[in-house]
């Protein structure tokens, strides 16, 4: 069943994804009947795992669009809200609005806004000020610049640089944790790990920038199901999140190997850090910093 509110015909107060400039706002374009106006709530804004929550029935002002759908288009412009918004996060309520005062719209609530959630400094969402996206980026930058540069020599295992290695894959480890928020930021929070890597494969920006940016292709084996491979292959987007993704799943292995595994480590957070980087630059609302309506 659809997750779209009772009263579609009602606009839609977006306070966070969807509000013009950030990455689901082109999922609701087509059904626009005029641009988005700034709006205010009534409420306090909390977050949780990196998602704005509305808290109903606290004191504050959230800042907000109001965003109103083409008559005969409103069952549209809503499923295509309902479609990326998670159930278990959110439900619909018609509300009066502070501003247009007196202006009822549809409005996501979060479910259970005090558990697992944490204030939002000020009344203005925006997924560019995501420390995961912002932050996190630049320690792995700083990671791969310092640890990622030198390519590994073969060596006894006793002797072999397990630290940098080490580092390299908590590196990569949490590159993904990153790419994990880009994909609910940018394909919904809805979808599992599983389709977030298959979203990634099919984003034209992963395509592009991944051809420019790797030039070697090389295959990998499942470390747990030797009968599975994929490949990396800068002409095919869809396997090579695949084996990027893999890459992360796979374990270590100690003795002669070692040194290849660092280098499949060092040379895919190399390249994935890159596409990623460029990504994020690439994504409305990720980088750019838009005032608020209210700023």
């Amino acid at each position: 069943m659809p997750f779209v509110p009772e009263d579609t015909t009602l606009p839609f107060f977006a306070y966070g994804l969807f509000k013009p400039g950030e990455p689901l706002h082109p999922h609701v374009e087509p059904f626009l009947e005029e641009p988005p106006t700034p709006g205010r709530v009534r409420g306090a804004l909390l977050v949780r795992d990196g998602l704005p929550l509305l808290k109903d029935n606290a004191i504050g002002a959230v800042n907000g669009f109001v965003i109103r759908f083409r008559p005969s288009e409103e069952d549209d412009g809503y499923a295509a809200v309902g479609s990326c918004e998670p159930r278990k996060q959110y439900w619909w309520k018609p509300v009066e609005l502070m501003d247009p005062p007196g202006l009822r719209a549809n409005v996501l609530m979060g479910r259970s806004p005090d558990k697992g959630s944490v204030d939002y400094e000020g009344n203005a969402w925006r997924s560019g000020d995501d420390a995961v996206l912002r932050d996190g980026l630049a320690l792995i930058r700083r990671l791969a610049d310092e640890h990622a540069l030198r390519p590994f020599d073969s060596a006894p295992p006793e002797s072999f640089d397990w630290e940098r290695l080490f580092r390299l894959q908590m590196a990569y480890l949490f590159l993904w944790t990153v790419i994990e928020r880009y994909a609910a930021l940018v394909y919904g929070p809805e979808l599992d790990p599983g389709k977030k890597v298959k979203a990634l494969g099919k984003d034209p920006r992963f395509g592009a920038i991944l051809s420019t940016t790797t030039d070697r292709s090389h295959q990998l084996f499942d470390s747990r199901d030797p009968e599975k491979r994929v490949r990396l292959d800068s002409g095919n987007p869809k396997t090579s999140a695949e084996y990027y993704f893999q890459v992360r799943n796979n374990l270590t292995h100690r003795g002669k190997g070692a040194s290849k595994d660092g280098e499949i480590v060092r040379l895919s957070l190399l390249e994935l850090l890159t596409i990623v980087e460029r990504m994020v630059e690439q994504t409305p609302g990720l980088t750019a910093r838009e005032p608020s309506p209210r700023e």
